[in-house]
């Protein structure tokens, strides 16, 4: 049910999207692409593995163009980023602005825009926490571990497009480790 909202609010960007955006796709006539979602911390910038999202925007002569990719699994993140508990990390959606209300999604037109935490590899989630329009700011206030960071944007523009997007993120909590970004291989909790 959840991607039929997706679904709808991508719809429905694409009519906004319409009225405001340039009539052939974009300002520089570049098909518009699928902003990344970022997480930065002091171990640097590590981008998501993306999964299921929808993008729209005015093609050529004004027509409409959808594009929608699902992923029918979920994907773990092949990074980490090695942090401190209690350490500060921001996420965003690059060039990109998060749309808390728009007609079409959910109740009240509220859309959905969160990130889901629990162990790399496992399904019980351990943490939540909702995405603003800008930076969101996260204290990863978890015990020393492996931790995926599942995101999901039900609605999002780029100013010539517009549409949903998920991706996820993988985190290592440690005291004593160096902060980088790492390979994930070998840091799975649950299989």
């Amino acid at each position: 049910m959840p991607r039929l909202f997706a679904l709808v609010a991508c719809l429905a960007t694409a009519v906004v999207v319409g009225g405001a955006a340039d009539p052939a796709g974009s300002a520089s006539g570049e098909t518009p692409t699928l902003p990344p979602i970022l997480m930065q911390s002091k171990a640097g910038t590590q981008r998501a593995v993306q999964e299921s999202y929808c993008l729209a925007y005015n093609g050529e002569n004004g027509t409409p163009v959808f594009g929608c990719g699902d992923v029918f699994m979920h994907l773990l993140p092949r990074r980490l980023s090695v942090v401190r508990p209690g350490e500060r990390v921001q996420i965003r959606l690059r060039e990109a602005r998060i749309l808390l209300r728009s007609p079409g999604c959910g109740p009240a037109g509220r859309c959905e825009a969160a990130v889901a935490v629990s162990r790399l590899g496992c399904r019980r989630i351990v943490a939540r926490f909702d995405l603003r329009p800008g930076r969101t700011t996260w204290l990863a206030r978890l015990a020393p571990g492996a931790y995926e960071l599942d995101v999901f944007v039900g609605n999002f523009t780029t100013g010539s497009a517009g549409g949903d997007t998920s991706g996820s993120l993988g985190l290592l909590v440690d005291r004593n480790r160096p902060r980088e970004i790492i390979s994930a291989r070998g840091h799975t909790v649950c299989d």
